[in-house]
């Protein structure tokens, strides 16, 4: 969680850090296209997955892309990009 990231979601990082993402961070993602995508690559143990979406919790509709990815070390990673339609 970065500088950009407090800008686009308009939350702290300390407001997020150490919570749930799909459930108390963005739980407009809770679902299962994004969610299930995740569940599916820990169980595979291996993701690497590009989703286009929608934010609409506590914000304006923001197009982005979510980034689902399970690096070297069995660290699973969400990275958010806006993009434009």
């Amino acid at each position: 969680y970065n500088a950009t990231e407090a800008t686009f979601s308009n939350h702290k990082a300390d407001q997020v850090l150490g919570r749930n993402f799909f459930t108390q961070v963005a739980p407009c993602t809770n679902n299962r296209l994004v969610y299930g995508a995740f569940r599916d690559g820990i169980a595979a143990g291996s993701m690497d997955v590009k989703i286009p979406y929608t934010f609409t919790y506590v914000m304006k509709p923001t197009h982005v892309v979510v980034r689902l990815l399970r690096d070297g070390s069995s660290a699973n990673w969400v990275f958010v990009a806006k993009r434009s339609v």
